[in-house]
């Protein structure tokens, strides 16, 4: 493919030439557990669908999944312990309507920590996202089936809100994800300087 950017700042990459001769960035076992774990990852977005039922566009929340992964895995500066930190990394889903996937991720980030590091999980469950938590998508607060009030499930919305740990915005399908990730980043850096979190927008 040979074409040319006019007069701007971006930079076009193929990725597939930049990995022609490059190392592999996994070794295989590492691979499989990736592997493994977008396989749980895609197999909860679709019980959550299948349980609404047919709910939650769980086509964008299944795509989005390996690039959040990467997001929440690695390039995210954050404490896991407080969902409140004030200087922390923030994710902020744009595109709202993906929140079954972001729901299922979180889910499954406290379910790692809960087997191989309970002591850095928040000791008040309402500060995580648990599998249990699951039951309650889409469900109103005032939901009382036996499930929901034996694990204390958080009732969660169809899109973001800040009622989920570790998000501060509310957003949706319209599109105003974008323009209030935006306001949150420069009001971070404008607070922070240098030294601001940076807001990873989906």
């Amino acid at each position: 493919m040979d074409f040319k950017f006019g007069p701007r700042r971006a930079t076009y990459v193929d990725i597939s030439e930049e990995l022609k001769n490059a190392e592999a960035p996994f070794s295989a076992d590492d691979l499989a557990v990736f592997e493994q774990f977008d396989l749980m990852y895609r197999t909860l977005c679709a019980i959550l669908y299948n349980y609404v039922p047919m709910s939650g566009h769980p086509g964008g929340s299944v795509s989005s999944g390996r690039f959040v992964e990467c997001i929440l895995f690695d390039a995210m500066d954050y404490d896991v312990s407080d969902p409140d930190r004030p200087d922390s990394d923030l994710i902020s889903y744009a595109a709202g309507h993906k929140t079954l996937g972001l729901y299922a991720l979180w889910a499954l980030r406290n379910e790692v920590m809960r087997i191989g590091a309970p002591d850095l999980l928040p000791d008040d469950i309402r500060h995580q996202l648990r599998m249990e938590d699951l039951l309650g998508f889409r469900k109103n607060p005032t939901t009382s089936t036996p499930l929901f009030r034996e694990f204390q499930s958080k009732a969660l919305d169809g899109h973001p809100t800040p009622a989920t740990p570790f998000l501060k915005l509310a957003t949706g399908a319209s599109g105003v994800g974008v323009a209030t990730s935006l306001g949150l980043a420069y009001g971070a850096k404008d607070f922070y300087g240098d030294k601001a979190p940076r807001v990873h927008v989906v």
